[in-house]
Parts: C-alpha cells; sequence; structure tokens
C-alpha cells in the first residue's frame, strides 16, 4: 500500500518506518509533552524514543541559540 501511495505521488524509496520518524518529529516540534509523545507512538523506552527524536530537539536548540532565546 505505501509502495503504490509512494509510486502515485511521485516520492521515491517510501517505507512505512518513514511516517514514525516524521510523526516523532513533528511533535517534538510542536513541544508536545515527551511523555505523551511516547504514549502516542507505542514507545516505552526513552533512549528509543530519542532516536526518532533527536534531530527535531538538535534543531530546535540551534534555532534558539541564533535567535538569542539560550
Amino acid at each position: 500500500m505505501v509502495k503504490k501511495l509512494g509510486a502515485i505521488t511521485s516520492v521515491e524509496d517510501i517505507r512505512p518506518h518513514r511516517f514514525r520518524h516524521d510523526f516523532g518529529t513533528t511533535i517534538t516540534r510542536k513541544g508536545l509533552d515527551p511523555l505523551y509523545g511516547k504514549e502516542l507512538m507505542g514507545i516505552k523506552s526513552d533512549r528509543v524514543y530519542g532516536r526518532y527524536t533527536q534531530g527535531a530537539l538538535k534543531q530546535a536548540a540551534e534555532l534558539r541559540l541564533l535567535a538569542g532565546d539560550l
């Protein structure tokens, strides 16, 4: 199903796991409480949740630093 959607939308190399990463990134950027984020994603481990959100947290910190908010 995902491959068919990728073909229809001309998105190459799409996999279901990509949606999980995108979802984790989106909820992190929006400032969702990590405990609730883990629950929404069905993740129990902080370490695993960190893998999905690490990039978003790093980017947010860099943006705050550039904006002088830190």
